[in-house]
């Protein structure tokens, strides 16, 4: 009976070795097999809030810091397209004044782009009057400006003798009021005629003339700077 006891107890204690044994790690266990603690945990940076910022060779309107103090000094609101058809640049600005009874003050800002495509953007302080009535009309309601019923005239003149003497086909908005001056948009017609450039300019799509006249916005010194 003692002998049965004591072997039963050689057999729990065999075991129990046998099963610590089995339980403990195996040094031949390959190191590649273990995660590494030494590489580098990759952290995604924190998005960006708002869009990006413009561009430093970005000026509004397209108008460099320079062309912005020549027209400024004429002492004038400087009314400026902010929606131009990509591939446009400004190729011509000038600003003048007369000193008389009616102290006209007169700016011009010419747009062109690589298939001499151009429009030009004008001022006048005074001596303004309507465009005579042409084939067709589209409304313009730019928001800017003042009340009132505005359009884009463009094809031939209806009056015949006007027709006789201009017969090429035009393109111009009426004269838009604002503040103590009137603003419009002008086509190649007028272009070749007042500014007689080398080589002389082609028209836009009266629906991209509307698209840049309704774009209209004063520039001010907080949104321009010193350009």
């Amino acid at each position: 009976m003692m002998q049965r006891l004591i072997n039963g107890l050689s057999a729990i204690a065999l075991l129990t070795v046998l099963s610590a044994c089995g339980s403990a790690p195996s040094e031949s266990s390959d190191a590649n097999d273990l995660p590494s603690s030494s590489s580098p945990t990759e952290i995604s940076p924190p998005p960006q809030e708002g869009p990006p910022p413009p561009p430093s060779s970005a000026f509004i309107a397209l108008l460099s810091p320079e062309q912005t103090a020549e027209i400024r000094m004429l002492g004038v609101p400087l009314v400026v397209p902010t929606d131009i058809p990509a591939g446009f640049t400004v190729v011509h600005v000038e600003g003048t004044q007369e000193n008389g009874p009616l102290d006209s003050r007169r700016y011009r800002i010419l747009y062109r782009d690589s298939s001499d495509r151009c429009f030009l953007v004008e001022y006048a302080s005074a001596g303004v009057g309507a465009i005579p009535e042409t084939e067709y009309r589209i409304p313009i309601r730019p928001p800017l400006l003042e009340e009132g019923e505005y359009g884009l005239n463009y094809g031939s003149y209806v009056d015949p003798n006007l027709r006789a003497q201009f017969p090429d086909s035009i393109l111009m908005s009426d004269w838009l009021p604002k503040g103590d001056g009137f603003y419009r948009l002008a086509g190649a017609t007028y272009i070749n005629d007042a500014l007689a450039p080398i080589d002389p300019c082609q028209d836009l799509t009266p629906e991209e003339a509307v698209q840049v006249v309704e774009s209209f916005a004063l520039l001010t010194d907080e949104i321009g700077g010193d350009g």
